[in-house]
């Protein structure tokens, strides 16, 4: 910590979309009812490869996001995008300080547990 005798020294920061991309997905996935990110089934397992599901573009104080989503079965989905737009721009905006302009999200595909009737899939 500087004191009146200090300056704090100078420089440049550079936070890498990837880092906003980590930090969107931790807040993301903390929402309840949010399966997963990205798609399911075998596009899903590329995306998780990928490091998927969400992708970022900023500047040097705003940010922007698409999100793909799997939301868990019986979930409003309206109210967990919502709130998933709320945590997301809290998060980014606390560990970085950046303002959160946009966030669109697409919705791919909803996840139920168990089958119905206690079917088992094959």
């Amino acid at each position: 910590m500087a004191t009146e005798d200090q300056q704090t020294p100078s420089g440049e920061l550079e936070i890498d979309d990837n880092v906003l991309d980590r930090i969107a997905a931790l807040a993301a996935e903390a929402v309840e009812g949010v399966y997963s990110l990205g798609r399911s089934g075998i596009a899903g397992a590329i995306d998780s490869v990928r490091g998927g599901g969400v992708s970022s573009e900023h500047g040097h104080r705003e940010a922007a996001f698409d999100f793909d989503l799997v939301v868990q079965w019986g979930q409003n989905i309206p109210r967990v995008v919502d709130e998933v737009r709320v945590k997301v721009a809290e998060a980014i905006e606390t560990m970085t300080n950046l303002k959160t302009v946009e966030i669109n999200i697409h919705v791919r595909d909803v996840h139920r547990d168990d089958p119905p009737d206690g079917r088992k899939l094959q």
